[in-house]
């Protein structure tokens, strides 16, 4: 336990009490040590607060945050504030009024406040109903969120000074930083650690006993006084400020910042890098000067952070011969297979200088070779390179190691190679003609490099190839041929291998696979911003035929049984060493030999048992995701862990987990081809298998399941063209490949199984709990903001203005003058009978009402609704697709309707009066919300984006599409929307993908401006996507013929095949898309060009009706047949569809070929 913090007992809840200083002067009460209790008004939830229960107190304002942990005393009571604390109300009224209070304790008193800015910054408490729906007085906290929320505490007290009140009433100071980062070595010095608020954004705390050392002791809240601080003989600028209840800062200015982060570059990276702390920091040395105020800077300690290395973004993938030694040196059985070898040199030579890449020369570094011709080798120093190779037996790929804080050039190698070899007949046959031997390419430091115990198998798929040509090496890296991912994954993939060989490897080799394991953690973290290990996935069995399920979802638990040992949980904990671990569970069921409750851990193969326990004891940790199933045959639920593991909590369960259960009965199964023994209490998942079961889950019940693989990026795993048009025949998937790039750019992953329902099902599962601002009204938006700032508050039109509810709304509003809006409503909805308000044409609803002094506050029918606001969660728009929009652009398709214009619009009072309104346009609106969210990327696809008139869409806008003319970049354009007069400019994280259709329109004729703007992809029949080998013939002969006739333009796309099955008895699938799709496509392309369809369809496809032609006799008065052999009407169609199908098929062998085959 942290001493101050109280443990929360099964039956107590956490609250957080909200206060407003400007009504209640909140620090002046703080400082009183005479103020040890108090009463604090509650508005909601009063039957569910009780003696016993834990509060945190938050004051609002612009410092929001947690400033002190109290205790309830009681139940809440009707009843005025105590006489002690009247005089700290700024209006004393308040305090007379009888409320519902409820008395409560201080526990500990924050010296330095818990702000609100810190804690959004936590995913797992940025939720906080405070923080999401602020109105109200107390706020009932979930135990998940109180975990969370006891830990930044804390972390709080270790890291600054409290005022902390025990039981007896006594206050103790305790001052933690002459412990952690300060030292202090009389008379005239102390040295300070170099920490993250130091080196990042210059300035520290000063602890309450190095006030005197400073002469700041009579420095208090509001005062700064300047300071000097000198380094090699240049003096810098510097002050002290004192904060809320006297805790003290001293700040340096930007000058000095920068001598710190030039001076230590590594560290400030590592900072940078979100680390909160590192061992062995620099410090810096504090002298007193003979002159007050004045101080000498001197800096101890290099610039190492944990493993002294320095690295670049450079990272290649490179392909090197197979050695059956592993890279040692020179491999007489390689040799012997070399003619099997891939490359050339080493079939011609029968060696490869690749074969001593990792060889131990006995100092600290490898060097090594990559055979590729030419210098055009982009690579920085302190680089990575991923070594694979191809096994010349199986023909199969493997990653075998890797070389980090690698440099490129010409370096000496200790030792001739040559020299390396032992066989003086061999080491003769190659001494002259490799002597260059000693000259090696790359040099990589040893403690982050290695070969791995055990290769890695890959396919090319894995590294987005689909074929690896003559170079020796690919580039990785976001838009480079591999994505930065791709190769994350397969290092992730390295260290599961390794750690699955632990369990059954002998000491010596535990040692190297340990080896291999850290490296390619540090590798991770340094190249790929990835710490592995954090995140681990786990499948759990809820009891036999999972009967402990319904008790799990209610108690929001897992557990994992093996009561025996529930006496010895504490003992348990303390053993982290896995193999003492094992050990004591062994003799603890040996002291209890003769019990059947121990029989299982004393039989011959008690390690399963041994695992299950260890795995859930140490392994397992919160933030952890499980998968509750009984088997393989039933997926009950997904969750995630919340807490470390407790002992007993009821009579049904000991040595249990806490688990907040996302997905529950989600009645499917875990997919056959996921490996494992899924018979035991508990296994552990790789990424791909918990991958493959969350996909299966999709494609069964249609659920979105969050992946939350912790390496996913948050943009694209490849550089997506800001604007980019897809264009090519009908049928080649160009709405489906821009769904599929939209969730790419969105989510910076690449699922092949996305839909556009499904994209829009998970942005609105991602983003429940958040509300459209765009689609809340202006009355809803200032009922909203008097819960805001206090529903029962009298407020200012300038505080209503201020809320930030209104900030929000109003960046989706195109009013001049947000002030006289609010005005307005105000009025129109006050009381009928004001006494202050005079205006005509009320709407009769008496929302609001005006005091004397001209403040408003809400009516009881105000209060009501504002309840009713709060509630009614559908009042507001969810944002299920925010970041995602699709329109098609068509002949009537404006300017108004793509950026902003006019539109009518029915009156708020629900009068039939219509009044015209400046409304957004879909493009301008995603552009608001993309400029409001610059971590998040937007998309917006426009389907055939060449049926709009695109000068009149886009109209001035198409000149800011271009890169660098967007918002923040070198050539920003900004311009002035002529309805609204407001300044735009589209935001970089704004993506637009257009898909056009080759047959309507060339790519020539389209207009140049958008040309100028829009890259364009074309996308092409890929006939591998049919799986039907006739349906592929029959296409392939198809696109023949007119592209003979017409041009690529017309041909017809994959996508009509693709679910013709493989086995079509008798065509009969295949007909009914050549009859419902195919033959109304090219009546349509060749529209009475029967010369055409004949050539494509057979001659016998096509009806000719023969007529003796008739003509008008002026004699007769009389239609008279011709006389002539030659005067006949011709009339031509197309026969029967079913005949035309076989006409079809026959016209270009197909049948006959088929036949053949069979034969």
């Amino acid at each position: 336990m942290v001493i101050g913090i109280p443990e929360l007992s099964l039956n107590n809840n956490v609250w957080i009490f909200q206060g407003n200083p400007k009504y209640y002067d909140f620090f002046s009460e703080f400082h009183d040590e005479s103020i040890t209790e108090g009463w604090w008004t509650v508005t909601n939830n009063k039957e569910q607060i009780i003696k016993g229960d834990i509060g945190l107190i938050w004051i609002s304002g612009s410092d929001a945050g947690i400033y002190a942990i109290i205790e309830i005393l009681n139940k809440p009571e009707y009843r005025e504030d105590s006489e002690k604390l009247k005089k700290y109300w700024n209006i004393p009224s308040d305090a007379a009024n009888k409320e519902w209070r409820v008395q409560y304790k201080y526990i500990i008193k924050l010296k330095k406040p818990i702000l609100k800015k810190e804690i959004i910054l936590i995913d797992s408490l940025k939720d906080l109903t405070i923080i999401k729906a602020p109105q109200g007085t107390n706020f009932l906290v979930t135990r998940e969120e109180w975990l969370n929320l006891r830990h930044l505490i804390s972390e709080n007290l270790k890291n600054s000074e409290i005022l902390e009140q025990d039981k007896f009433g006594d206050i103790i100071e305790e001052d933690s930083y002459s412990t952690n980062s300060w030292r202090y070595e009389p008379p005239n010095v102390t040295i300070k650690t170099l920490d993250k608020s130091a080196i990042l954004y210059g300035g520290t705390v000063i602890p309450a006993k190095l006030r005197d050392f400073f002469g700041i002791e009579n420095v208090h809240y509001g005062d700064k006084k300047a300071v000097e601080l000198e380094y090699q003989n240049k003096k810098y600028q510097a002050y002290f400020t004192a904060r809320k209840y006297d805790s003290t800062t001293l700040q340096w200015y930007d000058n000095f910042r920068s001598i710190i982060q030039r001076k230590y570059p590594n560290f400030t990276k590592f900072f940078i890098n979100n680390e909160e702390y590192v061992e062995n920091c620099p410090q810096m040395k504090i002298t007193k000067h003979t002159e007050k105020n004045h101080f000498f800077i001197d800096f101890l300690g290099e610039d190492k952070t944990d493993s002294n290395l320095s690295v670049s973004d450079s990272i290649i993938f490179a392909q090197i011969g197979w050695s059956d030694n592993g890279w040692q040196g020179f491999d007489e059985e390689s040799s012997q297979k070399s003619q099997n070898s891939g490359f050339r040199y080493i079939k011609e030579e029968g060696i490869s200088h690749e074969w001593w890449n990792f060889f131990d020369y006995g100092d600290d570094f490898y060097y090594g070779w990559i055979q590729f011709r030419g210098n055009s080798l982009q690579f920085n120093q302190n680089g990575l390179v991923l070594f694979s190779s191809i096994n010349p037996d199986t023909k199969k790929y493997y990653l075998i190691g890797f070389y980090g804080a690698t440099e490129y050039g010409n370096f000496h190698v200790p030792i001739n190679p040559i020299d390396t070899i032992h066989d003086s007949s061999i080491k003769e046959k190659y001494q002259d003609k490799y002597a260059e031997f000693s000259a090696a390419g790359w040099k990589a430091k040893k403690e982050l490099s290695t070969i791995f115990y055990q290769p890695l198998e890959f396919n090319l798929e894995e590294i987005n190839q689909t074929q690896w040509g003559q170079s020796a090496y690919l580039y990785v890296g976001d838009g480079k041929a591999i994505p930065k991912l791709n190769v994350q994954i397969l290092l992730e993939k390295v260290i599961d291998t390794h750690t699955s060989l632990l369990d059954e490897s002998s000491e010596t080799s535990s040692i190297e696979i340990r080896t291999v394991i850290e490296k390619t953690k540090k590798v991770l973290s340094h190249y790929f911003s990835s710490t592995p290990g954090n995140k681990n996935y786990w499948r759990i069995a809820p009891g036999r035929k999972g009967v402990l399920w319904n008790i799990w979802k209610n108690d929001k638990i897992c557990s994992i049984g093996y009561h025996q040992y529930e006496p010895y949980l504490d003992e348990l904990i303390q053993i982290k060493d896995k193999n003492l671990f094992y050990n004591r569970l062994i003799e603890i069921a040996k002291e209890h030999n003769g019990s059947e409750d121990f029989s299982f851990m004393l039989s011959s193969q008690p390690g399963t048992h041994q695992n299950t326990i260890w795995s859930f004891f140490h392994e397992m940790k919160p933030g952890d995701i499980v998968i509750a199933s009984t088997g393989k045959s039933q997926i009950y639920g997904i969750g995630t862990i919340t807490s470390d593991i407790s002992s007993r909590r009821t009579e049904d369960f000991t040595q249990i987990r806490n688990v907040r259960w996302d997905y529950v009965d989600l009645n499917t199964s875990i997919p056959q081809g996921v490996p494992g023994n899924f018979s035991i209490t508990l296994n552990k998942l790789k990424v791909d298998d918990y991958l493959k079961i969350i996909s299966s889950i999709q494609n069964e019940t249609g659920q979105i399941i969050e992946n939350k693989i912790e390496i996913k990026p948050k943009f694209p795993t490849q550089q997506f063209k800001k604007q980019v048009i897809l264009y090519g025949p009908p049928g080649t998937g160009k709405t489906y490949s821009s769904v599929l790039r939209a969730h790419e750019i969105i989510y910076g992953y690449h699922d092949p199984n996305v839909t556009f329902s499904l994209l829009h099902k998970r942005l609105k599962e991602q983003n429940k709990e958040e509300f459209d601002y765009s689609q809340t009204t202006w009355l809803d938006a200032i009922i909203l903001a008097f819960g805001e700032i206090g529903p029962d508050q009298q407020v200012s039109v300038d505080e209503i203005k201020e809320s930030d509810i209104i900030k929000k709304v109003s960046t989706y509003k195109n009013t001049q003058s947000i002030s006289k809006t609010i005005a307005i409503y105000l009025q129109r909805e006050s009381k009928i009978d004001s006494e202050t308000v005079y205006v005509k044409n009320k709407t009769g609803r008496e929302f609001f009402d005006k005091a004397p002094n001209s403040n408003w506050y809400l009516t009881e029918k105000g209060s009501e609704y504002l309840q009713l606001l709060k509630k009614d969660t559908n009042r507001l728009s969810e944002t299920s697709s925010s970041q995602f929009n699709f329109i098609t652009f068509h002949q009537s398709f404006a300017y108004e309707d793509f950026i902003e214009g006019i539109r009518p619009e029915l009156n708020e009072s629900g009068e039939s009066t219509i009044s015209y309104q400046i409304k957004d346009g879909i493009f301008k609106d995603i552009c608001k919300k993309a400029a409001l969210d610059p971590n998040n990327n937007y998309v917006l696809i426009i389907d055939e984006i060449n049926r709009g008139n695109i000068s009149k869409i886009f109209g001035e806008l198409i000149t800011l599409l271009e890169d660098n003319k967007r918002a923040g970049e070198a050539e920003e354009i900004t311009v002035k929307l002529p309805y609204s007069g407001q300044e735009f400019s589209v935001p970089t994280n704004v993506y637009i993908i257009g898909t056009m259709n080759s047959t309507d329109k060339s790519i020539a004729l389209v207009d140049i401006a958008l040309r100028r703007r829009f890259h364009f992809e074309r996308l092409n029949v890929d006939y591998k996507l049919i799986k039907n080998q006739i349906a592929r013939k029959l296409l392939q002969e198809l696109n023949r013929v007119i592209c003979a006739i017409k041009n690529p333009d017309y041909e017809i796309g994959h996508y009509y095949f693709m679910n013709i099955p493989e086995q079509d008895l008798d065509n009969i699938e295949l007909q009914k898309v050549f009859e419902t799709r195919i033959l109304p496509l090219l009546e349509e392309y060749f529209f009475n060009d029967w010369e055409a369809l004949a050539t494509i369809l057979g001659k016998e496809s096509i009806k000719v009706d023969k007529k003796k032609k008739l003509v008008w006799d002026e004699d007769t008065g009389k239609f008279e047949d011709e006389s002539g052999d030659t005067d006949f009407i011709y009339g031509l169609s197309i026969r029967d569809v079913s005949i035309v199908f076989e006409n079809t098929m026959k016209n270009f062998g197909i049948y006959q070929q088929e036949t053949n085959l069979s034969e």
